[in-house]
């Protein structure tokens, strides 16, 4: 089942949603043409972790464009820094002690925003990450496909390329379920 849904339309991450895309396409393909027996074992087995791939992949883009398109957080961005200096020099200039407590207050309330939204954009930044390093990790697999369809089954170097095949997609797998543990 595949979890499409992120918003369509052309953004900054159709490139990458197509590309995952592709990648189905093409595994499909392999499977289909692949013979009864090793391969398309391993050809399914791939294809039943690709369900959950594809689908964090979709939740991660969700994720970005989200953030991305909150015009509100994007003004605040620009507005914090700006009340921030400005807050710093009416509490340098004001001598009552009693609207010093209050510029205070309302100086360290924006002081904790501006922390709020700097840990929010180095989540968004390791979110990138993780797209990246998910499809990166897809790709991976899918190139080690197509090498272990090429060679002969019996030969020790398709056993191991096999064994990556597995390692890999138990990676990709481990990655997930810890980005999941990691955004709940």
């Amino acid at each position: 089942m595949r979890a499409k849904q992120c918003r369509h339309g052309t953004h900054a991450y159709s490139a990458v949603l197509r590309k995952v895309e592709i990648y189905r396409q093409n595994i499909e393909k392999l499977a289909a043409k692949s013979e009864v027996g090793v391969h398309s074992y391993r050809l399914n087995k791939v294809m039943q972790s690709f369900d959950a791939w594809e689908a964090y992949v979709y939740r991660l883009v969700d994720r970005l464009l989200e953030f991305e398109g909150n015009k509100m957080m994007r003004h605040e961005q620009v507005i914090l820094s700006k009340k921030i200096r400005n807050g710093r020099y009416r509490l340098a200039r004001e001598k009552d002690p009693r609207l010093q407590k209050e510029i205070q207050e309302t100086l360290d309330s924006y002081l904790r925003q501006q922390a709020q939204l700097d840990n929010l954009r180095f989540l968004m930044e390791k979110t990138r990450l993780d797209l990246e390093e998910v499809v990166s990790g897809i790709g991976a697999v899918y190139s080690q496909l197509q090498a272990l369809v090429a060679m002969d089954v019996r030969s020790r170097r398709t056993q191991r390329l096999a064994h990556g095949i597995e390692e890999e997609q138990s990676e990709l797998d481990d990655l997930l379920a810890a980005l999941e543990e990691l955004y709940q």
